[in-house]
């Protein structure tokens, strides 16, 4: 039973993650990312809305998940990727981190190092090159840019199969100057998932115009791909990937929005397989998808970004009643099943539109609570919860910005370096009094 030994094999290879350096960079990068989260929530609204080692958990439990069903695709996809081309392209995506946060994403880093070294193969070096930059030629040159490429594919595919499942959980609630200078609620969604994987990386035989030739060797015998390689022999690597999803949205509600995010990943990451399959067969084509795979990459970012200015908002204050643009977990307002997007419109049986007639109308009765509550499609439903000590004061929701609102985040893009200035000094006022959190619109 061959294959039963390449699982075992596979799984024994996870026990050498702990001893790849990247594997720690990944775990301190998730923990700032929360805790800057953790801060924002503290700044905007006086109170923590997540937990930092919840949301740690969470990703790493899921991403461990989508890191075993990435391992078997790599395997039966017969995906060899070596160590050094994995070194470079890490290198290359924190490189790329420094001007853009969302650069730190395999597209980018993985669209150009698949440029380079099919275009470093036609191209002689210079004869004054010296030592270091002729092994850095080299190591260029002689990457799979098809490997590099199919693998940039399939972990977008990961990536969309995450969004899916966790993209709305730890939804970032914030306020945000909208088109006309009107403040009006939003989310930011920023998740990120440390997805460890090990590959099967093949000794080269000689190599034949399609893989699967005779005396080749697959992992659990199946051949899905047409890579040129000849496996005589393989050795397990592990090696860690960092997957991040960052959006936000003023538009939709955040399941809406992550079920468009994860379709338009998905559809990218198929394409993206599909154009290097066809770029074994014709290479001009391997050329093309390692320029759509940053050109689309951006693209679909950018077209996000353009229906979310151009659309209207939805978590804008009401003529009557107040709007709750999120709800706190295991708090009364969630206990009585009200959601984001729901709109309060009495209170104890008192007309409420404004927070001081919310906290008027909770304390006409200190026991219990009875509300009137019309949701998205406007039809109207009561709740009611007795309330006793300890239980938050407004219930556990947050209301969308109205007229005296002072504080909003700006969406701008961030890099490494301003996430690490801002880690512990988070607050920054302008001359508008306007809140910065430096929070990146993309990944």
């Amino acid at each position: 039973m061959e294959w039963l030994n390449d699982v075992l094999a596979l799984f024994q290879g996870y026990l050498y993650l702990p001893m790849n350096p990247f594997f720690y960079l990944a775990i301190v990068a998730l923990w700032i990312q929360y805790k800057r989260q953790m801060q924002i929530e503290r700044d905007m609204f006086g109170l923590r809305i997540h937990s930092v080692a919840d949301q740690m958990l969470r990703t790493i439990l899921f991403g461990c998940m989508a890191g075993m069903i990435g391992t078997v695709f790599i395997s039966v996809f017969s995906i060899a990727v070596s160590s050094t081309d994995l070194l470079l392209i890490w290198i290359v995506s924190v490189l790329l981190s420094l001007f853009h946060i969302r650069y730190l994403c395999f597209a980018y880093a993985g669209g150009l190092i698949g440029f380079l070294s099919i275009c470093l193969k036609f191209i002689h070096p210079p004869a004054y090159l010296p030592a270091v930059g002729m092994d850095i030629w080299n190591a260029l040159r002689d990457v799979s840019a098809a490997d590099l490429l199919a693998l940039v594919a399939l972990l977008h595919i990961l990536e969309a199969l995450l969004v899916w499942l966790q993209g709305s959980e730890g939804a970032l609630p914030v306020f945000v100057e909208g088109r006309r200078g009107k403040i009006v609620g939003g989310f930011v969604l920023q998740k990120f998932w440390l997805v460890p994987m090990v590959s099967f990386v093949g000794v080269m035989g000689q190599t034949h115009g399609l893989a699967g030739d005779a005396g080749a060797y697959h992992p659990f015998g199946i051949q899905l791909l047409s890579f040129p390689h000849v496996f005589t022999a393989y050795h397990i690597a592990p090696f860690p990937v960092m997957l991040g999803y960052s959006t936000w949205t003023l538009t939709k509600n955040t399941k809406q929005k992550v079920k468009q995010s994860a379709g338009l990943v998905a559809v990218y990451g198929i394409c993206l397989l599909a154009l290097v399959e066809l770029g074994l067969k014709y290479p001009i084509l391997l050329l093309l998808a390692s320029i759509c795979s940053i050109v689309v990459h951006e693209w679909i970012i950018l077209f996000d970004n353009k229906q979310e200015r151009m659309g209207a908002p939805i978590y804008i204050k009401p003529l009557k009643g107040l709007k709750l643009l999120a709800v706190l977990s295991g708090t009364p307002a969630e206990i009585m099943g009200l959601q984001a997007g729901d709109t309060i419109v009495r209170v104890n049986g008192i007309p409420v539109n404004t927070p001081y007639d919310f906290h008027f109308a909770i304390s006409q009765n200190p026991a219990y609570v009875k509300l009137d509550v019309l949701d998205e499609r406007g039809e109207l439903r009561l709740a009611g919860k007795p309330l006793y000590a300890g239980d938050h004061h407004q219930l556990g929701v947050i209301l969308v910005p109205d007229e005296t609102a002072l504080q909003y985040v700006v969406l701008y893009p961030a890099n490494v370096w301003s996430v690490m200035k801002r880690l512990f000094h988070t607050k920054r006022a302008d001359k508008r009094g306007q809140f910065d959190p430096s929070v990146s619109s993309q990944m």
